[in-house]
């Protein structure tokens, strides 16, 4: 099966996101800057290319951009999703948004191992017979722990569930 968009927060979730804010103030030439500066369609994802700031106002600039999941490639800075509503709703509040309280932390495949190896897991071509569980992996962020499963055990109903949309996977590809 084809697997479709790792990573890709789903547009229309975002775009009714509502960010939180901290009390640092963003300086009016960023906010300028980040009205201004128009996000467009690219290859990778979407595309947000500034002017030179000072110093300290990219500082702000670039915590924001974090925050919102983008990243620096030479000569723009790139996000896998349309960030115009939220940049927006950054421009509206005057504020540097607080950092994503869901933020991920992938699970190592040696711990995923352990874990398996702990919950004694068989794995599907070892045995006679297809092995048919239903299994959930809440929290799932990107999916790590339910593609090892659906790998050791094709077979199986796999639910996975993430409330994060920056880092919310697309797992049609996890049914069976």
């Amino acid at each position: 099966m084809k697997q479709t968009g790792l990573l890709q927060p789903v547009q229309a979730e975002l775009d009714s996101y509502r960010l939180t804010f901290s009390r640092t103030a963003v300086p009016d030439t960023v906010l300028e800057i980040l009205q201004n500066c128009p996000v467009r369609k690219h290859r990778d994802g979407f595309s947000l290319k500034v002017p030179q700031m000072a110093e300290q106002e990219y500082k702000t600039f670039k915590q924001i951009i974090l925050t919102l999941k983008g990243c620096w490639k030479r000569p723009v800075h790139l996000f896998s999703y349309d960030p115009t509503p939220l940049l927006a709703q950054v421009v509206e509040a005057g504020y540097v948004p607080h950092a994503n309280p869901f933020d991920l932390f992938e699970t190592p495949d040696e711990t995923i191992d352990d874990l398996f190896g702990m919950v004694d897991l068989p794995i599907e071509e070892d045995c006679d017979e297809p092995i048919v569980l239903d299994l959930l992996e809440p929290s799932a962020g990107s999916g790590r722990i339910a593609r090892k499963l659906r790998e050791r055990l094709p077979h199986s109903r796999i639910d996975v569930a993430e409330i994060d949309p920056f880092t919310r996977t697309d797992w049609r590809h996890m049914s069976s």
